[in-house]
Formats: structure tokens, sequence, C-alpha cells
């Protein structure tokens, strides 16, 4: 993501999240306070029964504060390469879902 180009993350992620049917969505969760402008950005795509791909903003928020989740905290801590986190249901899209995890490393 070159300078923040969300909209280059955007066509890339989009195009993960329709290549295969067992992915359902895909979401940038940047450190609290680490994007330009936003104190919570965590944009999530994910697709609809016919297969359309949508991104929402519901996730961006204190309330779901997505730092307290596993998945979160191995890509932060954890090892450097994927993370597996428990199924688990999500109240956000109301649906049970696997989750994996990686960092995103910016200047190291």
């Amino acid at each position: 993501m070159k300078n923040y180009d969300m909209n280059f993350a955007a066509d890339y992620i989009t195009e993960i999240v329709k290549s295969d049917d067992a992915i359902f969505g895909s979401g940038v969760w940047f450190a609290k306070g680490m994007y330009p402008g936003a104190e919570w950005f965590g944009p999530y795509w994910s697709k609809d029964a016919s297969g359309n791909v949508t991104v929402t903003m519901d996730y961006s928020n204190a309330a779901y504060n997505y730092p307290q989740f596993g998945w979160y905290q191995a890509a932060i801590k954890g090892p450097k390469d994927v993370f597996w986190d428990e199924p688990a249901y999500d109240d956000v899209s109301k649906t049970a879902m696997l989750s994996s995890s990686a960092p995103i490393r910016h200047n190291g």
C-alpha cells in the first residue's frame, strides 16, 4: 500500500475475496491512531450471497475495539507468518468464521 493507497488496497482485496468461494471477506486493521485522520481504521470487504463484494467500516470504532481479538494480537505480537484463530461467531456480519491474520509492516 504505497503511501496508504487505499484505492489500490481496495481493488486488490476485492479480487482476493472474489477469487475463492471459501473466502467470505478480508480486512485491513491499522493500529489505533496510525491511519492518517482516523483513530480507528479497519475497512472490511465481504461478499454477499450473490458474490458481490462491498466494504464496511462497521468494525472501525471503539465499541468493536478490534485490537482486543486474538487474531489482531497475534499479528502484532506473534510470528511473521500467518496466524489462524479458532472459529468464532462475528456479531457484526452475523456469521461464523475462521480468521487468519498476518502483520502489515511499514519501515520494519
